[in-house]
């Protein structure tokens, strides 16, 4: 979540929803004093603490935490209640889970030796040696089947917190960087006016890249204030990980064209790697 204007209240609309019990809510201390109120009306459940106006300090929900609301009910909203939800006319894979047994993705399948996949409009190299293993799980024959029948029909992306696996899978020459993501292209990608190729990084659209992390991307900003005790939820801090690399991918391809805009984004890849437990000494991450 990104939360740069504070979030105060929280409502929920339960109309038509029967017995409501058991309202609760949690947040990240122990002090029971500035718990979020709570009223039922109007046919809504409202959590909510002061307002700026009235309590600057109050205990408001920012970026970095995670506040629970709850309730019990005897039974789904109204408007859910009763009607057939139709399958979807076109599933997501044409040949499986169709509901034959016999049109089932398998456990596994042995990749003994190197072997060419033929998706659609692209071809993929399955290497056991740059899988790190010699089968392919369900999970990855699901992603190849998916982009075989999607590809060009719809988007399809990997996020960057999927680390190399779409290289894994022999995608590199298919995949374009933009931003927090990387698009799987139906073509052999190439260097253009937009599109960089960067050690150890990629094909990257450094126009695109630059207007999602410089005018679209709120999280980076927020990510990079500085917060003297660290990531307070330290298991979520991977999440930062993503624009870290990101702002250093856009540094490098920015270095020369763009300098000024370079150097801000290795300040934010700085200030939120300062904020996980993986920040180097000094605080500052490696220049490439």
């Amino acid at each position: 979540m990104n939360s740069d204007r504070q979030i105060r209240s929280f409502s929920l609309p339960v109309v038509g929803v029967p017995n409501i019990i058991n309202i609760g809510f949690h947040d990240n201390d122990a002090d029971p004093t500035n718990d979020w109120r709570v009223t039922v009306e109007n046919g809504a459940i409202t959590w909510q603490t002061d307002t700026y106006a009235v309590n600057p300090g109050a205990n408001a929900l920012v970026f970095g935490y995670m506040f629970n609301f709850r309730f019990d009910a005897s039974a789904a909203p109204e408007l859910y209640r009763g009607p057939a939800w139709p399958r979807p006319a076109t599933p997501w894979m044409r040949r499986f889970y169709l509901g034959d047994p016999a049109d089932t993705l398998p456990d596994y399948v042995p990749l003994a030796q190197p072997a060419t996949g033929y998706l659609g409009p692209i071809t993929v190299s399955l290497d056991p040696g740059r899988l790190g293993r010699p089968y392919l799980m369900r999970s990855d024959l699901a992603v190849l089947q998916i982009i075989k029948d999607e590809l060009g029909k719809r988007p399809i992306y990997f996020s960057t917190s999927t680390g190399n696996y779409p290289d894994q899978l022999g995608l590199s020459p298919y995949l374009v960087g933009e931003g927090l993501v990387r698009r799987v292209v139906p073509g052999p990608v190439g260097a253009n006016a937009n599109v960089r190729l960067l050690e150890g990084r990629g094909f990257v659209n450094v126009p695109r890249s630059t207007a999602l992390l410089f005018g679209v991307y709120r999280g980076g900003e927020t990510a990079a204030r500085p917060r003297p005790r660290g990531w307070i939820d330290v298991p979520s801090q991977n999440s930062l990980l993503g624009y870290v690399f990101a702002y250093d991918t856009i540094a490098a391809a920015l270095r020369e064209s763009d300098p000024t805009r370079a150097a801000r984004a290795v300040a934010l890849r700085d200030a939120i790697l300062a904020n996980t437990t993986y920040a180097p000494a000094g605080g500052r991450g490696l220049d490439n």
